[in-house]
């Protein structure tokens, strides 16, 4: 980390202090190789979980200039288990995983248009109308 400029530290890292050898002090640190996350109360974990988890391993990687295992130990449910393989956690192999797990696309993106009046059968519209408060 010595060899990061200032300008591409985060705004909370203030640096080497002058006159002091950061180096020294982090090569009798111990590297890091992994990281365990106890999930023994956690009963859901929706995409932003899977993000949050995705960007830290990415910042992780970044400062430790190699490959982190991440574990976690007492997952409750199997969905659980599957969003975090989808997020690229317990693989086994470590390629470059995803860096999104759902992209966000704006409103102007949506490539089919949305249903007219004109395509909906009368128990559609009816359910439309029930939907925004019309009948």
């Amino acid at each position: 980390m010595s060899k990061i400029k200032l300008s591409d530290r985060a705004w909370n890292d203030p640096g080497p202090r002058p006159g002091h050898d950061e180096n020294a002090e982090n090569m009798k640190r111990h590297d890091l190789r992994a990281i365990v996350l106890d999930l023994s109360t956690v009963s859901h974990v929706d995409t932003t979980a899977v993000q949050a988890l995705i960007d830290t391993r990415t910042e992780i990687e970044r400062w430790t200039n190699h490959p982190v295992e991440f574990h976690f130990a007492t997952v409750l449910s199997p969905w659980i288990r599957r969003a975090l393989v989808a997020g690229g956690f317990g693989t086994g192999a470590r390629l470059n995983g995803p860096t999104e797990i759902a992209q966000v696309v704006s409103f102007g993106d949506v490539r089919s248009s949305p249903p007219t009046e004109k395509n909906l059968d009368i128990e559609d519209r009816r359910d439309a109308g029930a939907a925004i408060g019309l009948i």
